[in-house]
């Protein structure tokens, strides 16, 4: 296993709203009482927009992307959203 934070780009934005959307809808599986994340969790035009800020990251496995992150830096400290 080989997992790394790579900068996404324009094209992974679908790939990652499908994945955010089923992790946050997920929750309710461990107690969340509904399903439903952040606002933009579920927009391809806000990760969209957060790859154009260079906010947005894909979490791969040996090249496949698994998951992701929207990054933060403010002041000294990392924010992941």
């Amino acid at each position: 296993m080989s997992l790394q934070f790579v900068k996404a780009s324009t094209s992974d934005a679908l790939t990652l709203n499908g994945i955010s959307k089923r992790a946050f809808d997920s929750d309710v599986q461990v107690g969340e009482p509904s399903a439903g994340g952040p606002p933009g969790y579920m927009s391809v035009s806000y990760h969209t927009k957060m790859d154009r800020t260079n906010h947005l990251y894909n979490l791969t496995d040996n090249g496949l992307i698994v998951g992701g992150a929207i990054l933060f830096l403010e002041k000294d400290k990392l924010n992941i959203y």
